[in-house]
């Protein structure tokens, strides 16, 4: 699946209410296996003109083995809050050249994140385009916007694709309700460096344990020699893998 989230940093938003969009965006993904044969991810910031934003991008630019764990610890926690008008149509122009590298036979969809009142042009004729090209479009916003375009942009019907929210606050709740999903822990990709995992020495000193040497220095290789730094492609967290045949937590001593 390819997923291409269009999120709303106007300044009618805010910054309160742009970091409950980014919220949304982080609970939703927790569902979602990401990584290059599963769910693909890019996330475009609008405001006025010239004020469009690819923050990620896996669909144009893949990357290797990994991506939901920097997704979500580093890449989502470094995406900026802007102002500014509300250019709609040209984050939707954005989302059609992303989605014009998705893989054959992938399925697309579009995320729209807004407040709900557009300016700079229609963006109902460029919601044409991407449908027609088969991706379906979610629209989300609150209930004193432009409902009608909102429902307008979204894919048929517009009732059951457009989510009108009483505030920003609620985004988060919806998450899971959007794609209707459970949790699963799924299976991990093997990191190509050690150094992702380096703060799993600090996690394991605060819950106590004593096999790691208090006091030392571990210079970003907390894994066991036995173990490989990995990234778990459903939860999005860092891991310490002991290798088939070996049980523990995969910390320094404790591949067993």
């Amino acid at each position: 699946m390819e997923i291409v989230f269009l999120v709303d940093a106007s300044s009618s938003v805010g910054q309160e209410n742009f970091q409950s969009e980014l919220n949304f965006i982080r609970k939703l993904l927790s569902d979602l296996t990401v990584e290059q044969t599963a769910t693909r991810v890019a996330l475009v910031t609008f405001a006025g003109k010239g004020m469009i934003s690819r923050n990620i991008d896996q669909i144009t630019s893949p990357k290797f083995a990994g991506d939901k764990c920097r997704l979500l610890n580093d890449e989502l926690r470094q995406i900026k809050y802007s102002g500014g008008g509300t250019y709609t149509r040209g984050a939707l122009l954005e989302a059609l050249t992303i989605l014009r590298a998705s893989r054959p036979g992938a399925k697309k969809v579009v995320f729209l994140i807004t407040d709900g009142f557009s300016n700079g042009g229609d963006p109902r004729p460029v919601a044409g385009i991407l449908k027609d090209l088969g991706a379906i479009v979610l629209t989300f916003g609150i209930r004193t916007g432009n409902v009608e375009e909102l429902k307008a942009i979204a894919s048929e019907p517009g009732d059951t694709h457009s989510y009108l929210l009483n505030s920003f606050k609620e985004f988060e709740a919806l998450a899971r309700h959007a794609l209707h999903r459970d949790l699963k822990e799924g299976s991990y990709s093997i990191l190509e460096t050690r150094n992702a995992c380096k703060f799993l020495c600090n996690v394991s000193d605060e819950l106590g344990d004593n096999q790691l040497e208090q006091g030392t220095i571990y210079e970003g290789n907390c894994c066991d020699e036995l173990a490989e730094c990995s990234c778990g492609r459903a939860s999005g967290h860092y891991a310490c893998l002991c290798p088939v045949g070996y049980y523990g937590s995969g910390l320094i001593g404790n591949c067993h």
